[in-house]
C-alpha cells in the first residue's frame, strides 16, 4: 500500500473492532458503538504478532500435555480462537522520538471483559466472525 511519501509499498494489516472503552468508544453514547476497521504497519504489527505468538507457544504446550491429539495446527487454532473470543484486547497508542522525527505505534494487551456491555461485545464479534466465515458480508447484500 502507498500511502502519500512515507507508506510506499509497504505492508499493512486491517483489524475490525468494537470500541469498549477509550477514546474511540467515547465517540458514542452509552452502551452504543460501532464495528471499525483500521490499519496497522511495522512495529503495530510485530507488537500484536508477538501476543498472538504468545498465545499460539501456550496452546501448543497444551496440546503436548494432553497427550497431541490431533492436528497440531487444527489444536492451537482452536485455542487462539478461544482467547480472541474471550478476552478484551488493549490498543495503546505510544509516542516514540525516532532519528526520522516523532511517530505512533500501538502496544498491545489484553484482558478479561469487566462490564455486560464488553461481554456482549465479546458475543458480537464472535457472531460477526462466524458469519464472515460462512460468507456473509457487512454491507448489504439485499438478502
Amino acid at each position: 500500500m502507498t500511502i502519500n511519501e512515507n507508506f510506499t509499498n509497504e505492508p499493512f494489516t486491517e483489524l475490525w473492532v468494537i470500541p469498549v472503552a477509550g477514546g474511540l468508544k467515547d465517540q458514542f453514547k452509552g452502551t452504543a458503538s460501532m464495528l471499525l476497521s483500521f490499519l496497522i504497519h511495522r512495529r503495530s504489527k510485530d507488537n500484536f504478532a508477538g501476543l498472538y505468538n504468545h498465545f499460539a507457544h501456550r496452546a501448543f504446550q497444551q496440546w503436548c500435555e494432553d497427550g497431541m491429539p490431533g492436528d497440531p495446527k487444527e489444536f492451537c487454532f482452536g485455542a487462539i480462537a478461544s482467547v480472541l473470543k474471550n478476552y478484551i484486547f488493549c490498543a495503546e497508542f505510544q509516542k516514540v522520538e525516532g532519528t526520522l522525527g516523532t511517530y505512533w505505534f500501538i502496544q498491545w494487551s489484553y484482558r478479561n471483559p469487566q462490564s455486560d456491555f464488553e461481554k456482549d461485545a465479546l458475543l458480537a464479534t464472535e457472531m460477526i466472525r462466524s458469519g464472515a466465515e460462512s460468507g456473509a458480508t457487512l454491507h448489504g447484500s439485499g438478502n
